[in-house]
C-alpha cells in the first residue's frame, strides 16, 4: 500500500525505526506504562507504584528498544506494527513518523550507542487517568470501562480490577498530573482516550490549563465514544472552539449503526450519536471516523460507511487500519470459508456500487486489506477460539438479555453448529 501522505520520514534511519520512544510514555489508568498505546499490554515497561516516568524514561527495556528500532531489528514490542505494515496497512509507526518527523534528527543526535536518551522532555502526551467509561463495548473489559465491572462480577464471579472505578493515582508513587504542570509549555500534542475521556475531569483540566498558559497551538486529539459532549461544568465544544480549527482532532468510535453500534458497543443511543455528529459539524470541527473492524462489525460496515457519507462525513477521514486482532475470539479470520466466500462477495458488491472514483479507491484499498486479514494464521487453534467465543458470547447474551443469533442471522447456522463446550 502506497500513499504520499503516509510515506514514512523515520526510514531514512531504518525500516523499524519509530519516533515515540523519544518523545512520549503511555500511561494506563492502572499504573501500567508502555512505549505506545498499541504496544503489548501483556509486557509494560513498569508501573508508576514502582518507578516514575522520569525513572523509566532509559530503563533497559527502553534503551533497548531505541537500540533495536536503530539496528533495523523488529522490536518484540511492536509486533503489532509489524503486522499492520506487512498486511499493506498504515501503522501508529508510520502515522507518528510523518507527524513527528522535524523531532527525528534531534533524537538521533540525543541518544548513544546504548539507546540512552538525554533529552526527557514529554512532548506527546497519553495519560489514561482513570478507566471511567459509560459503555461497555464486547470486546472491552474493567481494566479500561468502569462500566464493565459489575458485569464481568455476575459473569465470571470476580474481576480484574479491585474496584469499578480506577485512578492512575491509586497506583502512582507520585501525582501523574504534576508532569502535565511540568510540560503544559512544551507539549505539542495531547492524545485523549479512556475510558472515556469526555467524562474525565482531568481532561477538561488540561485544556484549561492549556488556555491559560497561551498554548493552544497544541494538537488535541481524541478517541472517544462520542455520546457526551457536555460534562458537569464543562461543555466541549466551548473549549474545542478555542482551539485552531485544524489542531482539534475527533476521532469517534464508530464502526456500526443502529442495533448493531448499540449491541458492539454497550451504552450506545445511536440517535444520539448522529446528533452529536451534526452538532460537530455545525460548529465547523473536523470529525474523524475509527473504526474497529472485527466479525461483529464487518458485515454491516458497508451500510455504516454509506450512512456516514450521507452524513456528510469525508472518505477522507475514515480510519480503517484498526483490524481487531485481540480478543481473538472476535477476530474475522475465525470465520469458516463460507463464511469468508460470503462476505468477500458483500465487500466486492459495496465497493462496485460506488460511482465516485476517490471513494470508491479508498473503500476498494481499505476491503483489500480486511481480505488479508480474513486469511491471517491464528494463534490458537481455530476450533478453540471458537468455542471460546460461543462460550463468552452466550453467558453475555444470557447476562444482558441480548441474542447473537437474532441479530446476525447470516452467522446462525455457524453460530450454532460450534459445539458448546468450554476451553479456555
Amino acid at each position: 500500500m502506497t500513499n504520499s501522505k503516509y510515506e514514512n520520514p523515520g526510514d531514512r534511519i531504518s525500516n523499524h525505526f519509530c519516533i515515540l520512544p523519544w518523545i512520549h510514555l503511555h500511561v494506563w489508568p492502572n499504573g501500567n506504562v508502555y512505549p505506545c498505546c498499541i504496544s503489548d499490554s501483556e509486557y509494560p515497561i513498569s508501573n508508576l507504584g514502582e518507578k516514575t516516568l522520569r525513572e523509566m524514561w532509559n530503563l533497559d527495556i527502553i534503551k533497548n528498544l531505541r537500540r533495536e528500532m536503530l539496528d533495523n531489528k523488529t522490536p518484540m514490542l511492536c509486533k503489532r506494527c509489524t503486522m499492520q505494515e506487512e498486511m499493506g496497512s498504515y501503522s501508529t509507526r508510520m502515522f507518528s513518523n510523518v507527524r513527528w518527523q522535524n523531532m527525528i534528527d534531534k533524537a538521533i543526535e540525543t541518544t548513544d550507542s546504548y539507546g540512552n536518551n538525554t533529552d526527557f522532555k514529554l512532548l506527546y502526551w497519553d495519560f489514561r487517568f482513570s478507566n471511567i467509561c459509560n459503555f461497555k463495548c464486547r470486546t472491552c473489559g474493567p481494566e479500561l470501562s468502569s462500566g464493565w465491572y459489575d458485569d464481568q462480577i455476575k459473569m465470571w464471579g470476580s474481576s480484574t480490577t479491585p474496584k469499578s472505578l480506577i485512578h492512575v493515582n491509586d497506583y502512582s508513587l507520585e501525582n501523574t498530573f504534576n508532569y502535565v504542570n511540568e510540560f503544559i509549555k512544551d507539549v505539542q500534542e495531547v492524545y485523549f482516550a479512556g475510558g472515556e475521556p469526555l467524562l474525565m475531569d482531568e481532561h477538561y483540566l488540561i485544556l484549561e490549563n492549556l488556555i491559560a498558559a497561551s498554548n493552544t497551538e497544541c494538537r488535541i486529539k481524541y478517541n472517544t465514544n462520542f455520546s457526551k459532549l457536555t460534562f458537569k461544568r464543562w461543555n466541549v465544544i466551548e473549549l474545542w472552539n478555542q482551539f485552531p480549527k485544524d489542531n482539534v482532532l475527533i476521532y469517534a468510535s464508530l464502526d456500526a449503526m443502529g442495533t448493531i453500534a448499540e449491541y458492539v458497543r454497550k451504552g450506545t443511543k445511536w440517535n444520539v450519536i448522529e446528533e452529536n455528529i451534526k452538532l460537530v459539524q455545525d460548529n465547523g470541527i473536523k470529525l474523524n471516523i475509527s473504526s474497529t473492524i472485527s466479525l461483529l462489525t464487518i458485515f454491516e460496515f458497508p451500510k455504516f460507511i454509506d450512512r456516514m457519507l450521507e452524513l456528510g462525513i469525508s472518505i477522507d477521514t475514515f480510519l480503517m487500519h484498526n483490524v481487531l486482532t485481540f480478543p481473538d475470539i472476535y477476530n474475522i479470520n475465525i470465520l469458516p470459508d463460507d463464511l469468508k466466500e460470503k462476505l468477500i462477495n458483500v465487500l466486492d458488491e459495496h465497493s462496485n456500487s460506488i460511482i465516485d472514483p476517490h471513494i470508491k479507491s479508498v473503500i476498494v484499498e481499505n476491503y483489500n486489506v480486511f481480505k488479508k486479514y480474513l486469511y491471517m494464521d491464528t494463534e490458537r487453534d481455530v476450533n478453540e477460539i471458537r468455542l471460546d467465543f460461543k462460550y463468552r458470547t452466550n453467558i453475555k447474551d444470557k447476562h444482558r438479555k441480548e441474542s447473537f443469533v437474532e441479530l446476525y442471522p447470516y452467522y446462525k447456522e455457524w453460530f450454532e453448529s460450534i459445539d458448546n463446550i468450554k476451553i479456555i
